[in-house]
C-alpha cells in the first residue's frame, strides 16, 4: 500500500489523552527518531496522531523516553495560511508497539517492584547476559574457540 511508513523512536513527552467532538479519543505522540549519514548522527522530530483505543492505551502506557514502532499512513492536508495554500503531511498510526522498558528514560525512577526484580534474577540466572556488543550471544558461548569464525571445529557429538 502507498503512503505508509514505518518508524523506531523515542517519545520526547508523554501523551495528553483528548476527544473530538463526538467523543472519540484522540492522542498525538512526539516522536525522536535517530538515524546516521555516514558519521554523522541525525534527529527527526515526528508528531504522529493515534485514535480510538491506541490512543487511550497510549496514554495509560507510555512517558517520556519510552522508545516504540509505530506503522500507519501519511495523509496530506491542505491549508491555506495567510492566503498562500499549504499541503502538510499528518501522520496516522495504525498500530503502536511498546519497545524497551517502560523507565527506560528515567534514570531516576525508583519504583522497580520485586516481581521485576525477580524476573531480573532469573534472567541473569539461565546466564543470559550480553557478551560484547551482540545482545544474541550468552555468556557462556563462544569460550573455547578463536576469533575466526571459518576455522574447523570438532562438532562430533560423541567426541571422536
Amino acid at each position: 500500500m502507498w503512503n505508509t511508513f514505518e518508524l523506531i523512536g523515542n517519545l520526547t513527552k508523554k501523551p495528553v489523552l483528548r476527544k473530538t467532538n463526538s467523543g472519540i479519543p484522540v492522542t498525538n505522540l512526539d516522536i525522536a527518531h535517530n538515524y546516521w549519514v555516514g558519521e554523522e548522527k541525525r534527529t527527526d522530530y515526528l508528531q504522529v496522531t493515534l485514535w480510538k483505543d491506541n490512543a487511550v492505551n497510549a496514554c495509560k502506557y507510555l512517558d517520556t523516553g519510552r522508545q516504540v514502532f509505530v506503522n500507519g499512513t501519511i495523509k496530506p492536508v491542505k491549508q491555506e495560511i495567510s492566503n498562500k495554500k499549504y499541503t502538510f503531511n499528518e501522520l496516522h498510526a495504525e498500530s503502536v508497539k511498546y519497545l524497551g522498558s517502560n523507565n527506560q528514560g528515567n534514570s531516576n525512577n525508583q519504583n522497580n517492584s520485586s516481581d521485576q526484580q525477580g524476573q531480573l534474577n532469573s534472567y541473569q540466572e539461565d546466564n543470559y547476559t550480553q557478551v560484547g556488543n551482540n545482545p544474541f550471544q550468552r555468556g557462556n558461548e563462544n569460550q573455547n574457540y578463536s576469533s575466526n569464525p571459518f576455522e574447523q571445529r570438532n562438532t562430533n557429538p560423541f567426541g571422536r
